[in-house]
């Protein structure tokens, strides 16, 4: 992994993923419904299943499909897009391997996350409370992960230039 990690880890490849996570971003805003009541679940901060369930009795049937097929296409592609970015820029400022671990799981409760809003788009007007529940979980630990990633990239870009400076 150190080996691959290192082949990988600069500037060209870090910006093509930055370019690629970008332009998913900007496919969401263009796809995603607009409106009242046009809320993306994974990025509204619910608490709890009723607050899901608030967010999908607002969607009509165009939006719920809406919905089901970004997650089932962008919404694929944008945790393995952020994954690579994340670990790149981890491994370029801190050069472990196991820091990749941070975005991976991030990635991964993203994609449950994304697996269990289809399931309760899927089965709407049926409400399934455990779903929603973990749903919750998976967005918390997600939005965890990407905050603790985030952070550590930060501070490796502070201690480069720090070190940068020390050195002139």
């Amino acid at each position: 992994m150190q080996k691959l990690l290192e082949k990988h880890s600069h500037r060209k490849n870090i910006l093509i993923l930055l370019a690629l996570v970008i332009i998913i971003e900007i496919l969401f805003g263009i796809f995603m419904p607009k409106g009242e009541g046009a809320i993306m679940i994974d990025m509204a901060g619910s608490v709890n299943s009723t607050q899901i369930y608030e967010i999908i009795k607002d969607y009509d049937a165009g939006m719920r499909q809406t919905f089901t097929i970004m997650a089932l296409t962008l919404d694929l592609v944008f945790p393995l897009a952020y994954f690579l970015l994340f670990a790149l820029l981890l491994f370029t400022y801190w050069e472990k391997a196991w820091l990749i671990l941070l975005p991976l799981l991030q990635a991964l409760f993203d994609l449950a996350e994304n697996t269990g809003i289809v399931i309760m788009l899927s089965s709407w007007p049926k409400q399934l409370t455990t779903v929603a529940d973990s749903v919750v979980i998976m967005s918390w630990l997600k939005w965890g992960f990407c905050a603790i990633t985030i952070v550590l990239i930060i501070f490796g870009m502070l201690r480069r230039f720090l070190n940068k400076r020390k050195r002139s």
